[in-house]
């Protein structure tokens, strides 16, 4: 796309790609790590299905509710992210596309509370590659537009994937939709949709607002090479947050003392970050190959953005890994400071950094933004492994949370 449509316009569809981004993580309510959690405890199957009718109930109540939201609205989506109100078809295939990111987002829960990790690594590969056609059909037939068009298809196959998937792999009764709510069940769902929420609009909204002042000071082209190293961070972020979600959260969930907790900790730390030093040096190493590869040789001003971007990432992974053991076991409010902290950092940061260092401003603010929210995790994880060492007790829920 990028390579195609050149800097100015990369940039300005950052707008849209953002608003996708939201919608895919608050997509069915924002219950996902929710419901991997609850699928994930050693229930019986009849209460995990309960469980999963709750999610069901969520999944459709938020889907009616965003798609009334879209379609009455637009017009003016169309013209704020776009600068087309004509383009409100654009914003209608976002609402249909909206139900389908829902399924997948099920379906990725049940296959990751069950451990199926074939199915789940099937699913993505076939969502991709598919989801990539359709994208590049579009680019290269219709141009911008229709560079819109595929950011919003991409995901929506995602989740016709999931039906394709969930049809073949998932046992008889977990295919029958489930409409027996457990209250109890939907009431902490609810919670973390709130949490996604926070998660799915606090950081993207900062960026929605760093691209428009960013773009009025520095112009869209500078825009686009801050948003290229953006994306090249989510290609490698979605490979986390799947192994995080799918593999981790699980664990965390079934943990049920401290001392397996931190068992767990060590294991990831001792596998998974070796793993993201070697991903993000390659990254570094290899920036102008990649650049020329997925954009073209007019983004190589980007080239300096790299270093201070790969360091940012670093630091963010290893304090989204301590954030699952809160996501999992219940503690909430924790994931929803860590965001806002993040938001209000970067908003801030870029803002009074902007006239003194030009586009380095959201990267050098991103970088703060991350070692701050890494503090917190480490802060709050050693308190809590304080309190559990006290009360010598197994961990659940608590208040700390």
């Amino acid at each position: 796309m990028a390579w195609h449509l050149g800097p100015q316009a990369f940039g300005m569809l950052g707008q849209m790609m953002t608003v996708v981004a939201i919608a895919s993580m608050f997509a069915g309510g924002g219950t996902a790590l929710g419901l991997t959690k609850q699928l994930s405890e050693p229930v019986s199957e009849a209460i995990k299905l309960q469980r999963l009718g709750s999610a069901m109930v969520i999944y459709v109540a938020v889907s009616s509710i965003v798609t009334i939201v879209l379609v009455f609205g637009s017009r003016a989506f169309a013209r704020s992210l776009l600068d087309d109100a004509g383009s409100m078809v654009v914003i209608w295939a976002l609402a249909v596309g909206y139900w389908l990111v829902g399924i997948y987002s099920v379906v990725q829960s049940i296959f990751s509370s069950r451990q199926d990790v074939r199915s789940l690594v099937a699913l993505n590969i076939v969502g991709a590659l598919a989801g990539a056609a359709v994208f590049l059909t579009l680019l290269y037939g219709f141009g911008f537009i229709g560079a819109a068009f595929g950011l919003v298809a991409m995901p929506a196959i995602n989740g016709l994937s999931a039906l394709l998937f969930a049809r073949i792999r998932l046992p008889v009764p977990w295919l029958k939709l489930q409409w027996n709510p457990n209250w109890e069940s939907a009431r902490e769902l609810l919670a973390y949709g709130g949490v996604m929420l926070v998660s799915a609009a606090a950081v993207p909204m900062a960026q929605l607002a760093m691209r428009n002042m960013l773009g009025e000071r520095l112009g869209w082209d500078q825009v686009g090479y801050w948003q290229g190293v953006l994306k090249i961070s989510d290609v490698y972020f979605q490979f986390v947050g799947v192994v995080l979600t799918s593999f981790i959260l699980p664990k965390f969930a079934a943990a049920r003392s401290i001392k397996q907790i931190d068992g767990i900790l060590r294991s990831i730390f001792s596998t998974l970050l070796p793993l993201a030093v070697v991903m993000l040096i390659s990254v570094y190493l290899l920036r102008n190959i990649i650049i020329e590869l997925l954009f073209s040789r007019s983004f190589f001003p980007m080239t300096d953005l790299f270093l201070p971007q790969v360091l940012g990432d670093f630091i963010r992974i290893c304090g989204s890994i301590i954030a699952y053991i809160f996501l999992a076991r219940g503690w909430r409010r924790i994931a929803i400071a860590s965001e806002l902290l993040q938001a209000i950092v970067l908003l801030v940061g870029t803002w009074l950094l902007v006239g003194r260092v030009g586009i380095m401003a959201p990267i050098y603010a991103y970088c703060v933004s991350a070692t701050l929210t890494l503090v917190l995790m480490l802060w709050t994880y050693s308190r809590l492994r304080l309190k559990m060492a006290v009360i010598g007790e197994d961990v659940q829920a608590s208040s700390i949370g």
